[in-house]
């Protein structure tokens, strides 16, 4: 049943998943595109996908150029975790 509703239902949007909690826009958007079933709706690389989701964690703002700057700064499994609260 689960791969049925995989291959057949889009995603659940980030903001309607858990109820009681909102992400900005912008987390939703990046979530979103790279949930996409289009592999080329899809984001390239992780990197892009890393650099992307920072960016929106930031508030829209500029992007980590290079993956030390998301280290430097906790590290991408650390944003996740603090997005998510666990």
């Amino acid at each position: 049943e689960l791969f049925t509703q995989l291959l057949t239902q889009p995603p659940t949007p980030l903001n309607s998943a858990k109820p009681g909690k909102r992400f900005a826009p912008a987390v939703e958007a990046v979530l979103m595109r790279a949930l996409s079933r289009q592999p080329g709706d899809r984001y390239p690389s992780v990197s892009a996908f890393t650099e992307a989701f920072a960016g929106a964690m930031a508030g829209g703002g500029a992007a980590p150029s290079a993956p030390e700057d998301t280290a430097s700064s906790g590290g991408f499994l650390n944003l996740m975790k603090g997005l998510f609260g666990r």
